[in-house]
């Protein structure tokens, strides 16, 4: 064999080893970096509207259980711990870096108590209502047995303890149940639905205090909404909604 040769060789084993070709070496993924879409309300659609980062999260921060709302002051995020069913961590909207932070100008760890046995904690929506002197924060999630009843909590600024539950009635056939969000708007509670199959549209129901119901195409909703433009990579098996006061707001996470 020639030196030539020899050396080629030794050179070329030495590439492949330090690219980990041939050596075993241990692969790695970036992880996750989620990005907030964000589409706002105008004349029955959402439209998109831009994105936000999410940072300083802990690392079990669980991305596929979460919710948004505005109180008044702050945009606040919500997000699941892996592995619990009762361990919230909270993010806001930070003006100065433009992100959603962990912790700013926020307790960055709840917990949701007295959960009934039949409450899904496979995914939660978040809502306020009221203003700065009189204020009140929730939690959401639906039942297992029974897809048109929503249990509520409610924050003592600590925890959200179980309040009580809602219906739903009046749903279109084709609600896709595994979507949803609710928000405070205008002074109404109102809960949204997914359609099957159909990713741009969403069904609203508005609570009724006569009958303490959420009703699809209450008195003022409109029935059917529209999303448009949203990014092709936003996860759309989860949505959130808000409103801030003065726009309704609409918001998908991108693909993990």
């Amino acid at each position: 064999m020639s030196c030539i040769n020899h050396y080629a060789i030794v050179i070329s084993s030495l590439f492949l080893l330090s690219c980990g070709g041939g050596g075993g070496a241990d692969n790695t993924t970036t992880p996750y970096e989620p990005i907030l879409y964000e589409a706002i309300y105008s004349g029955g659609s959402y439209s998109y509207a831009g994105q936000y980062f999410i940072t300083m999260a802990p690392d079990d921060t669980d991305w596929y259980r979460w919710g948004i709302m505005h109180d008044g002051a702050d945009y606040r995020l919500y997000f699941m711990k892996e592995g619990t069913d009762n361990t919230l961590y909270q993010f806001a909207y930070n003006p100065n870096s433009a992100d959603y932070e962990f912790g700013y100008n926020s307790i960055p760890q709840l917990t949701l108590t007295n959960i009934p046995a039949d409450a899904d904690t496979s995914s939660i929506a978040m809502s306020h209502v009221g203003n700065l002197a009189t204020t009140s924060y929730y939690a959401h999630m639906k039942s297992i047995s029974n897809d048109a009843l929503i249990y509520t909590f409610r924050s003592d600024n600590v925890s959200y303890a179980y309040e009580r539950s809602y219906n739903i009635t009046g749903a279109p056939s084709d609600t896709d149940w595994s979507r949803w969000a609710i928000l405070i708007g205008q002074g109404v509670s109102r809960f949204y639905a997914g359609k099957m199959g159909d990713d741009s549209i969403i069904y609203q129901f508005k609570y009724n205090p006569t009958n303490q119901n959420y009703e699809w195409g209450g008195t003022g909703a409109v029935p059917t909404l529209s999303v448009t433009g949203m990014p092709a990579d936003s996860d759309t098996s989860e949505f959130g909604m808000l409103y801030n006061g003065s726009q309704y707001r609409f918001y998908n996470l991108n693909q993990q």
